[in-house]
C-alpha cells in the first residue's frame, strides 16, 4: 500500500524557538509533514542540547523534540546571518519564534522586515503572554506560568 501524503506536506516552517514549548509545537508540525527548519544561534544554540544525558553533543531530550527537523546555525546579529534568514523567510509559510518582546525588532527581523520579503508569512509566538500586545507583553514567560494567576490573598 503506498504511503499517504501527510497533511502538512509542502508547508515550510522556520523554527526560532528553544527549550520546550516552541520546539514541541514545531515537532508536531514536522510529524504532520511540514518541512521544519530549526534555526539556532552560532553560540550556545538551543540550551536543550545539554539538558540531561548527552551523547555526541546532543541530549536525548533535544533529539526527541527536534526529530524530523532540518537545522542551520545563523548569527542573526550580523548582516550576513540576517540576509540568509530573510532568504529563508522568503520561501517559508510559517515562522515560530520564542524571543523576548522586542528582540525581533532589535535584530532587524520584525514583522515589517519579514512582510517586506514575504507578505503571506504567518508568524506564531512562543513565549509572550499576549504576543505583541497586552498588559504583560513585556515579560518573557512560558504558558504554564500564566495560565493560572495566583489567587488574591484573603
Amino acid at each position: 500500500m503506498p504511503e499517504r501524503r501527510k497533511p502538512l506536506a509542502g508547508i515550510r516552517v522556520l523554527d526560532l524557538t528553544r527549550l520546550l514549548p516552541g520546539p514541541m509545537a514545531t515537532l508536531h508540525l514536522a510529524d504532520l509533514g511540514a518541512d521544519v527548519i530549526k534555526i539556532e544561534d552560532t553560540g550556545a544554540g538551543d540550551y536543550a542540547r545539554e539538558m540531561g544525558r548527552t551523547r555526541e553533543g546532543m541530549s536525548d531530550f533535544f533529539r526527541l523534540v527536534n526529530r524530523n527537523k532540518r537545522a542551520i546555525r545563523l548569527d542573526l546579529k550580523r548582516p550576513q546571518g540576517r540576509e540568509v534568514f530573510l532568504r529563508l523567510a522568503k520561501g517559508a509559510d510559517v515562522l515560530v519564534e520564542g524571543f523576548r518582546p522586542g528582540a525581533m525588532a532589535k535584530l532587524g527581523i520584525d514583522y515589517d522586515a519579514l512582510a517586506a520579503v514575504n507578505p503571506r508569512l504567518v508568524l506564531a509566538f512562543d513565549k509572550t503572554t499576549d504576543a505583541a500586545t497586552g498588559i504583560v507583553t513585556c515579560r518573557a514567560c512560558f504558558d504554564f506560568y500564566i495560565d493560572r494567576p495566583a489567587p488574591a490573598a484573603a
